[in-house]
């Protein structure tokens, strides 16, 4: 039985605070953190980009696969929308955009997904595969975790 199939949203993001210490920061906390912009657009661009990046939601399904998701952004019409899935350009689930789907597999109880990452770092193939899983029961890509939610 996979324990990891489910639903998983947004828990937090790792950064470091001004004496470098790692926290972690809830998306309310994320999202109100300070920008290093100055223009007015910038701002709001980045600022709608955290929202969304918050709403990410993965989904581990039982045919080996990670579909990561997220709400369709605000302004965009039904027409627009309806367009771009019949030409194949986007993928919706629900009320969801579909962003990416990634292959999985368990290894004993972890759970490692296929990055799709390739190349070198320092002369070194790098391994595509990363693991997602902590000890403390979340998902974890790079700096962001997420919680189960069915």
């Amino acid at each position: 039985m996979n324990k990891f199939i489910g639903v998983w949203k947004f828990n937090s993001v790792a950064t470091f605070d001004d004496d470098g210490n790692l926290i972690r920061m809830n998306a309310e906390e994320y999202i109100n953190s300070p920008l290093n912009e100055e223009n007015p657009e910038e701002i709001k661009h980045e600022l709608e980009e955290r929202k969304r990046y918050t709403q990410t939601v993965f989904e581990v399904r039982a045919d080996n696969k990670i579909v990561s998701k997220m709400p369709i952004p605000e302004g965009i019409s039904k027409e627009e929308i309806d367009e771009a899935v019949a030409s194949g350009e986007i993928a919706l689930e629900g009320d969801m955009l579909v962003l990416e789907e990634k292959e999985y597999e368990l290894r004993g109880d972890d759970l490692y997904m296929n990055s799709g990452i390739h190349g070198e770092t320092l002369g070194e193939p790098v391994n595509p595969w990363v693991k997602l899983n902590t000890d403390d029961g979340f998902l974890e890509l790079f700096t962001t975790r997420f919680e189960r939610v069915k």
